[in-house]
């Protein structure tokens, strides 16, 4: 292949992959909308949230058609939520990073035999951890609930993506290529490590220190990245929760409630909130009063979402320097 017809080749690669990553990103805010509240993902059409007008085809654009809308229902005029451009624009900007990171640094190897379609798999695989990952994110964010029938799908689809890739070259040293062993006990330990301070927190507090989805979407996360990933997953993500904790007590979110959206809740005011539903106690309700400044909790799948993120695109860089220069996204360097 010469070289205009390379360039020609990557552009429409390049164009192929952000639309493509765009229309799945606006597919994932019907997702984080409808699977909270336990709804079909595929039917019915999607509508309004408002007036129940059904968007036509064109006006289901990513991030185009909210701007010539200028974010308000064709139908009845009410504002449509920021929320929805702004996930199709990352998602977007993650298919045109994914396609750089992938097809671009290997084109001079994409006539090889089943070279491109490979790659394709490895990018649609990576795409669908990305916007699954963000789509968790904020479900965790809106919710305190990561729902396992997104995150263990997607961990299903991580480990047969790394059984269809060879680990021969020139695979073996394309990032996000990981052996179907190191997938598996990815997800597995991943997994496990959850369960075991879940567990280590109740025996000492006799408490729940952390939700049970962390669990699926650390399954997720393994599955995709293997367990190489898993030292800094945890440490960035831990770091980054441990950073937006200290800023929202030091700005005063500890007042929030478990009632309210946010990354922030008032984990003891959340526990008596059920006992006024459940006894509905006027004690229950006065501890409720008393118990605004509780301890705080932070859903942790924000920032694990954000740390996977993260090391998709810079893991290569980073986990080698944490780890002193011993780990690498491929394994121990000997």
């Amino acid at each position: 292949m010469d070289t205009a017809n390379t360039d020609l080749f990557l552009t429409i690669l390049y164009v192929f992959c952000t639309l493509f990553a765009a229309c799945l990103g606006s597919f994932s805010n019907v997702v984080i909308y409808r699977v909270p509240n336990h709804k079909s993902i595929a039917w019915p059409p999607s509508s309004c949230p408002k007036c129940g007008a059904r968007i036509k085809p064109y006006d289901n654009i990513p991030v185009l058609s909210w701007l010539i809308l200028r974010g308000k229902c064709r139908n009845c005029k009410n504002p449509i939520s920021p929320q929805y451009p702004i996930v199709e624009f990352v998602c977007a900007v993650f298919g045109f990073l994914l396609c750089h990171q992938i097809f671009e640094p290997n084109i001079q190897y994409l006539m090889l035999d089943g070279m491109f379609w490979r790659l394709l798999v490895l990018f649609v695989g990576g795409i669908f951890f990305l916007v699954g990952s963000l789509a968790l994110g904020i479900i965790d964010y809106q919710t305190t609930e990561i729902p396992p029938e997104i995150a263990l799908p997607l961990a299903g689809i991580g480990i047969l993506v790394a059984f269809l890739l060879p680990e021969t070259w020139p695979y073996a040293d394309i990032l996000g290529n990981i052996a179907w062993l190191d997938s598996i006990l990815g997800s597995l330990i991943g997994a496990g490590i959850i369960v075991v301070i879940i567990g280590a927190y109740y025996l000492v507090t006799k408490r729940i220190g952390m939700g049970g989805g962390d669990i699926w979407m650390l399954a997720m996360i393994g599955a995709f990245l293997g367990w190489q990933s898993l030292p800094f997953i945890f440490l960035a993500s831990s770091l980054q929760g441990v950073i937006a904790a200290g800023i929202a007590i030091a700005l005063g979110k500890k007042q929030q409630t478990d009632k309210q959206q946010g990354l922030f809740r008032n984990q003891v005011a959340g526990e008596i909130e059920a006992e006024v539903h459940g006894e509905d106690s006027e004690e229950a309700a006065d501890a409720l009063d008393d118990s605004q400044t509780g301890k705080l909790a932070v859903p942790y799948g924000p920032f694990l979402s954000l740390a996977a993120i993260e090391y998709v695109f810079l893991g290569k860089y980073l986990l080698p320097i944490i780890s002193g220069g011993a780990l690498t996204p491929w394994g121990f360097i000997m």
